[in-house]
């Protein structure tokens, strides 16, 4: 017998923090990408040893937040929290338990870091630089901007750097 496969709902994860910001363009090569999955109840999704490699955002059911210290926080897919991952790498020493059967979402990291990048430099564009000799030793901006290093760094880079 055929195993229902679920589908992933573009408003679910438009809805998403960061996935929200994203361009439509960008927003659709994350959608190929993403991985709706589903986990009993009792079984482990995120400990210390998971691949830091993927995001994980639950989007139905109820999981357990174990600390390393026994603490434990009940969380609910119902919970506003939940629009972020359920962990993100300084909190990679908790454990996430399934408390009911759950579906995640889970996200490549790399992808998505990728295209927020490509969000934030798609605003900037590279004029052409004039060469004006007559203003050659007062203009040290033109002749930085005109070296060939510079000129393979991405715009919000160059941005950044004259900004400090």
């Amino acid at each position: 017998m055929a195993k229902s496969e679920k589908v992933l709902d573009r408003s679910v994860l438009k809805s998403l923090a960061p996935v929200e910001s994203l361009s439509n363009d960008n927003f659709e090569e994350l959608f190929k990408n993403a991985k709706l999955e589903t986990l009993s109840a009792g079984k482990t999704l995120v400990d210390k040893n998971t691949s830091k490699q993927y995001r994980y955002y639950l989007l139905n059911g109820v999981v357990n937040l174990l600390a390393p210290d026994n603490i434990k926080q009940e969380l609910s897919s119902k919970d506003p929290v939940c629009r972020h991952p359920l962990v993100i790498h300084a909190s990679w020493r908790l454990t996430v338990v399934a408390k009911t059967d759950i579906d995640y979402l889970k996200i490549d990291n790399d992808l998505l870091d990728m295209l927020l990048t490509w969000e934030q430099t798609a605003g900037y564009a590279v004029a052409e630089v004039d060469d004006d000799s007559d203003n050659a030793d007062s203009d040290w901006m033109t002749h930085v901007l005109k070296s060939k290093t510079i000129q393979r760094l991405p715009p919000a880079n160059i941005q950044a750097m004259f900004a400090r």
